[in-house]
Order: C-alpha cells, then sequence, then structure tokens
C-alpha cells in the first residue's frame, strides 16, 4: 500500500470532522507557500537595492540615497525614505 493510498484511507476513516481539518490545513499551506515566495522576493530585491545604494550609505550622500530610494520600488527603501524625511525635522540620530 502507497503513502497516497494510507492518506485516503486515513481521511475515509475519520469522519466528517476530518474535512473541515482538512480544509484548514489546506488553506494554512497556502498561506504559508505564499508568504514564503513574497518574503523570499522582497528578501532579493532588498538585498539588491543595498547593493547599489552601499557606496552612498558608506560616504552619507543623503541626496543620491533618497534619489534611489524614490526611483526603486524595494520595501527596505520606503523604510529608508521615511527616515531621511524624519532627518530634517528632527535634532537627534536616535529619533531618525
Amino acid at each position: 500500500m502507497g503513502i497516497l493510498d494510507s492518506i485516503i484511507n486515513f481521511l475515509q476513516t475519520g469522519g466528517t470532522f476530518i474535512y473541515p481539518i482538512a480544509l484548514v490545513l489546506v488553506i494554512g499551506l497556502a498561506i504559508s507557500i505564499e508568504r514564503w515566495i513574497y518574503l523570499t522576493s522582497a528578501l532579493r530585491t532588498n538585498r539588491k537595492a543595498f547593493a547599489l545604494l552601499k557606496g552612498a550609505l558608506k560616504k552619507g550622500d543623503i541626496a543620491a540615497i533618497s534619489q534611489h530610494a524614490k526611483e526603486n520600488s524595494a520595501p527596505v527603501l520606503d523604510v529608508l525614505q521615511s527616515g531621511i524625511a524624519r532627518l530634517s525635522s528632527v535634532k537627534r540620530r536616535e529619533d531618525v
């Protein structure tokens, strides 16, 4: 008896309560897979964005960093742009 036959047998003998449980399992797996794909893509995008900004970050060139953040759609650059926007209105660096 194969693995698939064992799973089918288990589902058939589990009664009617097994169907909602199986539905929740399928929905949970779908959400987990979608989140993994999205987060992996965001990680890759963020790493590429930081590779482009590495020189400007080392120099502290705020104008170049801000320009890259406006042109690029990487999620981490939105956070960086928000920090740059606060830079002009706060005095302490920790507030950024």
